[in-house]
């Protein structure tokens, strides 16, 4: 049983925690969330993505929290770690923690901020991971100077301050004073909007009145939107269980109100420095220059690059554990015989362009045939790939998109197939498993007739 609920986890996270309420506690969460939580004793034996530490309840030291972040690295050299801990803990033993990874405060009977924070860092991770493979398979194919530089500025950081006036935002303020380069104050989610839009801003400190507060639903849609999604977004509790609310509703990381003079200028710096690499990130892997690597016209990486590339990805599945799907996708013209002139290369191109926005950065989107396109899906089971093959084609059968002529609208049928590579499949084979799979979808019954995109 504990073998097939390992094939199917979207990560493998190793606890170590004494308390045995609490272990079911956080087990049975991250059981709902996808997440499959193992014993310390199985770091070794399999490996781990993320490893937490449970010190609710305990007293830690420094010298202690090393040996334990040692202990769990052994097996899995590359997993990061995140610390639970209590509310009141001092401020040395906080800094003695961060030492060695994530922090996190949480109670014994919730542990959704625990899970949120493990998605973030899953996330992170992933994205990290596929531009260091993008960089090698540049380097390989001599297109590296073509695409932008990765680096992060590091002058003082841009702070926006959402929330209404009080003793919270006094102290933020203070705070942050002579440690950052802005700092700018509204009151209402108007405000906070037309600030993100005017300006460049690293770091959103959120104030709210109460869960409801509309502040937390301007920051709940900022982690949807490209343009501000590797924004920063802490949100100011006063204990917590209101911690706990504010990471459901959309804040990435939270602050205690009494912790706010000892530790917002440091987290407020770390946040920073985390959100303008993630943002510099992710414009090298959204970059669509480069001859040879991304087809200029319609934006999707090339049948050489794709062979160059997954051979990385497939070896990284291989090396690490973790799943990786393809989805094959297939467009053709929604439309009856006719003499109606028949959609051009221009439809085609921005049908392309739709799927790279509208899938993740790491994400690789390559055109193997006119109109036939792969996507892969690092680190993604099946099952969340079907969700994403889902998504694509409501979006690119819901919008409608020009031919040659400009007074010719077309609507386009996406048929979608999603795959999962079977351990130690190489990448040729990989992508004739994904086309195999959208060719079965195609039964003689609903076979409909097919329209080819001119080269």
């Amino acid at each position: 049983m504990t073998d097939e609920i390992l094939e199917t986890a979207r990560a493998r996270i190793v606890c170590l925690c004494d308390d045995r309420d609490a272990r079911a506690e956080l087990s049975a969460a991250f059981e709902t969330a996808g997440y499959l939580l193992l014993p310390f004793d199985d770091a070794g034996r399999r490996g781990a993505d993320l490893g937490i530490v449970d010190l609710r309840g305990r007293s830690l030291s420094s010298k202690k929290a090393l040996s334990i972040a040692h202990l769990l690295r052994r097996g899995s050299p590359d997993c990061r770690l995140l610390f639970i801990t209590d509310e009141d803990i001092d401020k040395p033993g906080r800094d003695a923690l961060r030492r060695h990874g994530e922090l996190i405060a949480c109670t014994l009977d919730d542990a959704a901020p625990a899970v949120e924070r493990c998605r973030q860092m899953i996330r992170l991770r992933n994205i990290a991971e596929e531009t260091g493979e993008r960089l090698k398979s540049l380097a390989a194919l001599n297109r590296l100077t073509a695409f932008p530089a990765i680096a992060a500025p590091s002058s003082p950081p841009h702070i926006l301050i959402a929330g209404a006036p009080g003793a919270a935002a006094l102290s933020v303020v203070n705070a942050l004073n002579g440690s950052v380069e802005q700092c700018v104050s509204v009151f209402s989610p108007g405000q906070a909007m037309r600030a993100l839009d005017h300006n460049d801003f690293d770091c959103l400190i959120v104030l709210p009145k109460d869960e409801n507060d509309p502040l937390l639903t301007v920051a709940r849609s900022l982690r949807q939107d490209p343009k501000h999604c590797a924004l920063a977004v802490i949100g100011v509790a006063d204990g917590v269980d209101a911690a706990a609310r504010l990471t459901r509703k959309g804040a990435v990381e939270t602050i205690l109100t009494a912790h706010i003079g000892e530790d917002v200028a440091a987290k407020v710096q770390l946040a920073a420095r985390r959100a303008r690499l993630l943002k510099s990130m992710g414009a090298f892997l959204n970059a669509c220059d480069g001859d040879g690597v991304r087809d200029a016209a319609s934006g999707a990486f090339t049948a050489s690059f794709l062979a160059e590339h997954g051979a990385r990805l497939c070896a990284r599945a291989d090396q690490t554990g973790r799943p990786l799907s393809a989805i094959a996708l297939r467009l053709e013209a929604d439309m009856e015989d006719g003499d109606r002139e028949e959609p051009g290369p221009r439809a085609l191109h921005r049908s392309a362009r739709l799927i790279n926005r509208i899938t993740r950065a790491e994400d690789t989107a390559a055109r193997i045939a006119p109109a036939t396109f792969l996507v892969l899906t690092p680190a993604t089971h099946a099952e969340d790939a079907k969700n994403a093959a889902l998504r694509i084609e409501g979006v690119l059968e819901n919008t409608m998109f020009r031919s040659t002529r400009d007074d010719s609208l077309f609507a386009v049928r996406a048929q979608t197939a999603v795959c999962a590579r079977p351990e130690g499949l190489c990448i040729e084979e990989f992508v004739a498993l994904a086309l195999s799979a959208l060719r079965e979808q195609e039964t003689p019954a609903v076979r409909r007739p097919r329209w080819r995109f001119p080269l």
